[in-house]
């Protein structure tokens, strides 16, 4: 469900090839877009292996986070319905908070008065914060400033206007998927699914610096270059967020956002590769200096510990013969190619010659009674001696009189 940005552009057409799709990778449904970036308001849908048009739009209500938890209920729900003891798998990778940051305006003016301060208060807040969590060890200190970010003292007042609404459209984007994880998992308490459900919430990456020092209102313009002068920016503040904007953060935010790391997702030595994440399972993590209870993979499938024991055993048997079988296989094959095989006759084919003078003869040995050859297998060659070359025939002998 979601965004599947692991296919080549060249591939991810109307006309595939679908090997590198979902479905093609051990997925039974696809329901997302196939780009790095959609609109959240315009998705480039596809179900399965089929673009579709979104069933709204801006103007009806549409979202495509809410689409997606609307569509993920609505397969599982026919999952449990069909057969709630199989158990399930869904990645869920939301457009949220990847650029562009595109919510409801009234959940984006409610972020204003929180990042009125700006970002060296946020990140000290933030960092406080980790260190109170037991995040990061206490001692922890603030690197020096990311370059081109500049303090927030000395931001003109409407740049600090502009650059608190683009981190408020940001902010009210993961508050708005927030609240969509929290009515998927409601439904799935509703349906008897929650407990044994593991729950795994994390991001892809750290803040990235896409949206340079000033931010992005509109971050297709540069790919068609097309400035944004930072007076353009600012009379547009009351459009970010909106179905004609295609906004993302200034540096400032991004650093904020990494605390208490330095630089950005693009640099891995310096914050891109640490990554949040949360995990619920309320049958299989236990609470904080408590023992987790065993929980067994498939227990909703085998509620008999013993008879998964056995079975676990059995198929563990299973590919250890598998394997010390076709293990002697592939000692005895160089033995077997040496020499002829009793009993066993060959039929040879002219092979046509690469460049002349070049022919030789190849040979497949027939199985003797009771024996079969594996798959693919060639088998023994006979001596040379006794390789004969198929007569060679006229095409006039085949001719009518």
């Amino acid at each position: 469900m979601g965004k599947w940005h692991v296919t080549s552009l060249t591939e991810s057409g109307a006309t595939g090839p679908f090997d590198g799709w979902p479905l093609g990778r051990g997925f039974d449904r696809f329901y997302g877009f196939m780009d790095a970036e959609t609109d959240q308001y315009a998705p480039e849908l596809v179900r399965d292996n089929t673009p579709v048009d979104p069933p709204g739009s801006f103007a009806t209500g549409y979202h495509l986070t809410s689409d997606l938890v609307d569509q993920g209920i609505r397969y599982i729900a026919d999952h449990v319905g069909d057969n709630e003891e199989a158990p399930w798998l869904m990645w869920r990778a939301f457009g949220a908070c990847h650029a562009p940051h595109q919510a409801p305006f009234d959940l984006i003016r409610k972020y204003d008065a929180l990042f009125a301060d700006g970002w060296d208060a946020e990140r000290d807040r933030r960092l406080a914060r980790q260190i109170e969590l037991g995040i990061v060890p206490k001692g922890t200190h603030l690197p020096p400033r990311n370059d081109s970010v500049k303090p927030w003292s000395e931001a003109p007042d409407g740049e600090k206007r502009l650059f608190t609404r683009l981190q408020a459209a940001y902010a009210a984007m993961l508050d708005h998927a927030d609240q969509h994880i929290a009515r998927l998992i409601a439904f799935l308490e509703t349906v008897g699914q929650l407990d044994d459900t593991l729950i795994v919430i994390m991001s892809d990456n750290g803040a990235s610096q896409e949206g340079g020092p000033f931010g992005m209102v509109n971050a297709m313009g540069p790919y068609n270059l097309r400035r944004e002068p930072i007076e353009e920016k600012v009379a547009r503040i009351d459009d970010i967020g909106g179905p004609d904007t295609h906004s993302n953060f200034p540096l400032g935010w991004a650093m904020a956002a990494n605390t208490p790391l330095r630089r950005y997702k693009q640099n891995t030595h310096g914050g891109g590769i640490r990554d949040p994440l949360v995990m619920a399972w309320n049958k299989g993590i236990a609470a904080r200096g408590e023992a987790a209870p065993p929980v067994l993979p498939c227990q909703r499938l085998c509620a008999d510990p013993a008879r998964h024991r056995r079975r676990k055993v059995a198929q563990d048997h299973q590919r250890h013969q598998a394997n010390a079988d076709r293990g002697h296989e592939l000692r005895q094959e160089p033995r077997q190619r040496q020499g002829a095989v009793e009993g066993q006759a060959a039929i040879f084919r002219d092979v046509r010659p690469s460049r002349p003078g070049a022919g030789r003869l190849e040979g497949r040995v027939l199985p003797s009674p009771g024996r079969a050859l594996r798959p693919g297998q060639m088998g023994a060659l006979p001596p040379r001696s006794r390789l004969q070359r198929k007569p060679t025939i006229s095409p006039s002998a085949n001719r009518p009189a």
